[in-house]
């Protein structure tokens, strides 16, 4: 059935996990369904120097000016509605696909793609959240259904007025890599761990933003083995590396990272959706360090209501509940997403079903 149909993802480049979902999708897509799917990033319909310009704002603001960050999201979050940009790219998707938009099914990864789309009469349009927390700026009118990770998004949606029958708790679409399960012993001994010692991963995602990384891996190394995902931040792996820790092995963007996920007794991290979901689903401890504001701090908001994570604002914070946690003091719920089915075999189905 859906042969006759195109599949066009919208993502964004602005935070590596959009990206990564829309791949997880594509590569789904076209092994359950023998489509191949067409990934756009949505950020950059509008012009690669505006896209550019909005990125940099984006992570300068984010990184180097949190406070003034969490004062725009809070504004934001309250607006409804598309905006002139989103009115742009929807005419832009109507040329690319004029003549094949009643056979054309979108699919929106980022706020502002999911406003583009709800102006689009084609076959269907669908939302996927990727954070665990929601906001008026994905709600639209037109849309088929919203794939949702949790019961409160979905008491969020029909708050904003979204039909029931709209919604789908799914879960995030990650990788299926992550529900599978590989010895520890074995990655420690392939990357040369220490296996007297209990394993510490430090990762920032896909731009390998980690606070007072140099300092992290310091205060902690003297103890255990240290991990450290550096992402797409040369300048970081070099300064890690240069520590000569012996104990401490840092990599930067690895198609891998479910291994040294497995590898580790504790995980240290951002609070992006994604990996959020990546980690915990591998039944993985995890302590937030130096949460950022936004979509990020509700993320972990989320995760430590339900005792899934802990939250630490300072290296010091760290140290304690690293040994806590490997003590036993501290038990966190790492069974939380246990679900039944995959996500991603999920989103799927239902689309199938829904042709």
């Amino acid at each position: 059935m859906m042969e006759k149909y195109n599949i066009v993802i919208l993502t964004s480049n602005i935070g590596a996990g959009h990206a990564t979902i829309a791949k997880n999708l594509k590569k789904e897509f076209r092994k359950q369904a023998g489509k191949n799917c067409q990934i756009i990033d949505y950020s950059r319909i509008y012009g690669y120097y505006l896209n550019e310009g909005i990125k940099y704002t984006y992570k300068t603001l984010l990184y180097s000016f949190p406070s003034i960050y969490k004062l725009l999201y809070n504004y934001i979050i309250d607006q409804s509605g598309e905006n002139i940009i989103d009115r742009l790219c929807a005419k832009e998707l109507k040329r690319r696909y004029k003549g094949e938009l009643k056979n054309t099914i979108f699919i929106a990864l980022y706020p502002n793609a999911a406003a583009a789309i709800s102006k689009i009469q084609c076959a269907r349009k669908y939302v996927i959240t990727t954070d665990y927390n929601i906001h008026k700026g994905w709600i639209h009118s037109h849309i088929d259904k919203y794939f949702i990770p949790n019961d409160e998004t979905k008491k969020t949606l029909k708050r904003y007025g979204v039909k029931e029958d709209k919604i789908e708790i799914t879960g995030i679409p990650i990788a299926k890599k992550f529900y599978k399960v590989t010895k520890e012993e074995k990655i420690k001994r392939l990357i040369s761990l220490d296996k007297s010692k209990k394993t510490i991963l430090i990762m920032g995602g896909g731009d390998g933003v980690i606070y007072h990384a140099t300092k992290l891996v310091s205060s902690l190394s003297y103890k255990y083995n240290i991990i450290c995902i550096a992402g797409r931040n040369h300048k970081l792996k070099e300064k890690i590396k240069n520590l000569h820790f012996p104990n401490c092995k840092v990599f930067g963007f690895t198609k891998n990272v479910e291994k040294l996920i497995q590898a580790a007794d504790i995980v240290i991290t951002k609070a992006g959706g994604l990996s959020m979901t990546e980690i915990i689903t591998m039944q993985k401890p995890v302590i937030v360090y130096k949460q950022l504001p936004g979509q990020e701090a509700l993320n972990s908001q989320y995760f430590e209501k339900h005792k899934a994570c802990v939250i630490a604002k300072t290296i010091k914070e760290v140290d304690i509940l690293v040994s806590k946690i490997l003590s036993g003091k501290i038990s966190l719920n790492t069974k939380f997403l246990i679900q039944k089915g995959v996500s991603i075999d999920q989103v799927i189905g239902i689309i199938k079903k829904d042709l």
